[in-house]
């Protein structure tokens, strides 16, 4: 239970770094501005205090994932979005739709049973460097046809096949914190020792560069598409991937009243992320028309 709390606590960061951020984000626009004015320089700095949180929230995730399993607190990522799309509507004045009402209460059912039925016995923490390798390279292999398979289809689908590939490389990075947060959680190393333990650590620099890796394949697929294919794909990767990795590299184990309530969350997603800006969207080209 303590991993998830962490977890939860992680993820809502996570929600409020998402809208401070994207209400500070026009400044970036003209880097120099930045601080000229009254306006700009408060939008500056909570764009600062969102970057903030998003640390926190890194760091966070990465205790919770010492202590816990990585399928159940990776599958707790939707509570972000509810997060964010409740302080979107109280401080961003954006609209709570009916979809986004609905896609609140699956992510919350889902996140409580996932949190519920995550705290059942687990053996202890193992992991297998060549099931994870391969798991890796067979995902990364898929991945990288799909993106080639773009070539000749002149980039259709490219939103889609970014999001995929940012989610993966960042279930992927996941799955490092998991292998390197564990050791230190378990043996209960101070901060002192273990920031040079860290830094000795291969998977430490692996996760830094998946991570980044992930951070630039997100932008790329904005570049093909809108929120309405991004966000929902992307958060479904970043779920499943680490899930099915832990599973299988790491020999977690799963019940099925869990996966169940991993649909609830995919579903949520959909409905918050996805359905309400579809809707928008079509509603914007009608009125064009």
């Amino acid at each position: 239970m303590p991993a998830i709390l962490v977890g939860l606590a992680a993820f809502a960061l996570f929600g409020v770094a998402m809208v401070m951020m994207k209400y500070g984000a026009s400044v970036l626009a003209a880097p120099r501005t930045m601080f000229s004015g009254r306006e700009n320089r408060r939008k500056s700095l909570v764009w600062l205090g969102g970057c903030l949180a998003n640390f926190t929230y890194v760091v966070l995730f990465s205790v919770a994932l010492g202590m816990g399993k990585a399928s159940v607190i990776s599958a707790l990522n939707g509570f972000g979005l509810v997060v964010a799309a409740i302080l979107s509507g109280v401080f961003l004045k954006e609209k709570v739709s009916l979809a986004d009402g609905l896609g609140i209460l699956l992510i919350v059912a889902g996140t409580g049973g996932v949190g519920y039925w995550g705290t059942s016995d687990s053996p202890a923490f193992q992991y297998s460097f060549a099931v994870f390798l391969a798991f890796c390279l067979i995902l990364g292999g898929a991945n990288l046809a799909g993106a080639l398979a773009m070539f000749p289809l002149r980039f259709r689908g490219a939103a889609f096949v970014f999001s995929i590939n940012a989610g993966y490389l960042g279930g992927i990075s996941a799955l490092m914190q998991k292998i390197f947060m564990t050791p230190l959680m378990q043996e209960g190393v101070t901060l002192g020792q273990g920031i040079p333990v860290l830094l000795d650590n291969p998977y430490l620099w692996v996760f830094l560069v998946t991570s980044m890796a992930s951070f630039a394949m997100l932008q790329v697929a904005y570049q093909f598409g809108g929120a309405v294919q991004v966000v929902p794909t992307f958060s479904a990767a970043i779920i499943l991937t680490p899930l099915f990795g832990a599973v299988l590299a790491f020999r977690e184990k799963w019940v099925p009243a869990q996966a169940i309530a991993v649909l609830c969350i995919l579903a949520g997603i959909y409905f918050l992320a996805g359905y309400r800006k579809e809707e928008a969207s079509c509603t914007e080209g009608q009125t064009a028309e």
